[in-house]
């Protein structure tokens, strides 16, 4: 009997250590994120209203779901599946409605190989150019600057980049159009778009990126993307983009747009930003100019609230001021 209480004693013991074990251990996402995979995703949604026109709306901006995988070398991939208004915004038809008739579109889809300071991507990828960024966690205003609109959301092609260094980073690819908004035979060109670009960090407080997209189409873009930290706590960034070509050419009409960005972290949980924006049509009077000031607050590590008020004024005729404010939450994990 007094065997049996032993052994009794020690399976108790055993079963309280394997728990305790199990306790203290890294959770599955640790381990697939130890792993190499990485699976990550928000939903936002919105209430704006236009204080000159009148017009509101509650709608939901974005719901993105992404899943990563990549070694230190060797092959690795991504998938980024994206649903809400900002799809039907910046994605211009390239999308595939659901039952609910939302649109739903694979904002990434791409294979790729790492050896070393060589990585080579191919598939469907987020564009280089530009300073904002089509996920919702990526950007600090509620609304998407129209720089950013007249860029395109992302490539379908080859790119690959080499690391000169720590500092110094090299691009080159190509792929089926700099303004191509939808993969499909009756508007993918036969003439691709070639890509080359560098990226440069000199140093932790400064960053310099120019991307140059020469389409077949007669369409190109130069994109400068540049960012200060003039403090610790505050930053400069400054987003340059020459569009040349001609007018009749499939895309964008030539133009020269500039937007201007000021971040300021007031604390650990509250960022405020001040966004300048001046839209100049080549050949055209009706340049724009957009002002927008934001603040955003963190709930936590899962929920932001942002707020948003802009201010815009075409010239030219029929053309009136727009003022409109916006409110955002944002879950992210």
């Amino acid at each position: 009997m007094k065997s049996v209480k032993v052994l009794s004693a020690l399976g108790v013991m055993s079963l309280a250590s394997t728990a305790a074990l199990a306790a203290e251990g890294p959770d599955l996402a640790t381990v697939l994120y130890s792993s190499g995979f990485n699976v990550s995703g928000a939903g936002a949604a919105s209430l704006r209203q236009g204080i000159s026109d009148r017009k509101n709306a509650v709608q939901v901006d974005q719901i993105l779901l992404a899943m990563t995988y990549q070694s230190e070398d060797g092959f690795g991939g991504g998938v980024d599946l994206a649903t809400g208004e900002d799809v039907n915004a910046q994605l211009g038809g390239n999308v595939a409605a659901g039952n609910n008739g939302n649109a739903v579109s694979f904002t990434q889809a791409y294979m790729r190989y790492k050896s070393g300071a060589y990585t080579v991507t191919a598939g469907r990828f987020y564009t280089a150019a530009g300073y904002e960024v089509f996920p919702v966690t990526g950007n600090l205003f509620v609304s998407r600057s129209q720089t950013f609109g007249q860029e395109s959301t992302y490539h379908t092609g080859v790119r690959g980049t080499y690391a000169l260094n720590d500092k110094l980073t090299l691009n080159a690819g190509v792929n089926n159009g700099v303004f191509v908004k939808q993969d499909n035979q009756s508007s993918v060109s036969k003439d691709k778009t070639a890509e080359v670009g560098a990226s440069w960090v000199p140093s932790t407080d400064l960053s310099l990126a120019v991307t140059y997209y020469r389409s077949g189409e007669q369409n190109d873009l130069l994109s400068l993307v540049t960012s200060y930290n003039l403090a610790s706590d505050m930053n400069l960034a400054l987003n340059l983009d020459k569009i040349t070509g001609s007018t009749s050419a499939p895309g964008n009409a030539p133009a020269f747009n500039a937007a201007l960005y000021l971040t300021y972290t007031l604390t650990d949980k509250i960022k405020a930003g001040l966004r300048l924006e001046e839209l100049n049509p080549t050949g055209s009077k009706d340049n724009t100019g957009v002002v927008t000031v934001a603040l955003a607050y963190a709930v936590d590590k899962y929920i932001d609230v942002r707020a948003e008020l802009s201010d815009s004024d075409k010239q030219g005729p029929g053309n009136p001021r727009n003022i409109a404010g916006a409110l955002q939450t944002v879950f992210k994990f």
